[in-house]
């Protein structure tokens, strides 16, 4: 009989997603406001990171 797999861990962008609604939100009263540029910032900033490896390959 095959052993039960083990869960699936989440995704790097699960766990960031889940911080910043769960624990920015609910635990330290942040603003939607706020969440709204920090996401955007680091929409940004991974834009920028990829690029950076991109051009680091080529």
């Amino acid at each position: 009989m095959r052993e039960p797999l083990a869960p699936k861990p989440p995704s790097f962008a699960a766990l960031i997603q889940q911080f910043f609604t769960e624990y920015l939100v609910a635990q330290r009263a942040v603003s939607p406001r706020t969440v709204a540029c920090y996401r955007s910032n680091r929409q940004d900033w991974c834009t920028r990171v990829g690029r950076r490896d991109q051009a680091a390959s080529d």
